[in-house]
């Protein structure tokens, strides 16, 4: 059974345990741990953290809304619907002020979906601006932190909203 939870100061260690399986050191070193209190809605099973998620507030994201950020699950325990789950009560702890959520998605290259495109459609969220981003190794210092770094590799980041 999950069990669903903000995050505190003491999960500073599995969520990087968990942050370094599925970014690398690029969440790390782009302040995913600073804060930890309350930033993240967690999963736990057997009392391990096996899925994160947050929302920025409007004054942290790089846009005029609120921000989805660091989304993870642990490989055992995708397609389970965790991350929609914190994603919903999440949003529902934001103000009812209409701003919008923006979410951006990574997309490694061969895929045609980003990696969390049925949680977006699940959540009602839309793509903005698709190839955002793109980041290619290893001209671009977060890719060479990036657990997918390999020689061609390159990633895009495509931007999501939900108008609310």
């Amino acid at each position: 059974m999950y069990i669903f939870r903000k995050s505190t100061p003491t999960d500073k260690a599995e969520l990087e345990k968990l942050f370094k399986e599925n970014f690398g050191l690029f969440a790390i070193n782009n302040g995913a741990l600073n804060p930890t209190k309350n930033r993240y809605w967690i999963a736990e099973y057997n009392n391990k953290i096996v899925a994160a998620t947050g929302i920025l507030p409007i004054k942290k994201s790089e846009y005029n809304g609120y921000e989805i950020t660091w989304t993870c699950t642990n490989i055992k325990h995708r397609k389970k619907g965790l991350i929609v789950t914190m994603l919903q009560k999440a949003e529902a702890e934001l103000p009812q002020d209409h701003k919008p959520l923006y979410c951006s998605c990574w997309r490694l290259k061969d895929n045609k979906e980003i990696n969390l495109s049925s949680v977006m459609k699940h959540l009602g969220m839309h793509c903005l601006i698709k190839e955002r981003m793109k980041f290619k190794y290893p001209h671009n210092r977060s890719c060479s932190e990036c657990i997918y770094a390999q020689e061609g590799c390159y990633c895009y980041c495509d931007l999501y909203i939900k108008e609310r």
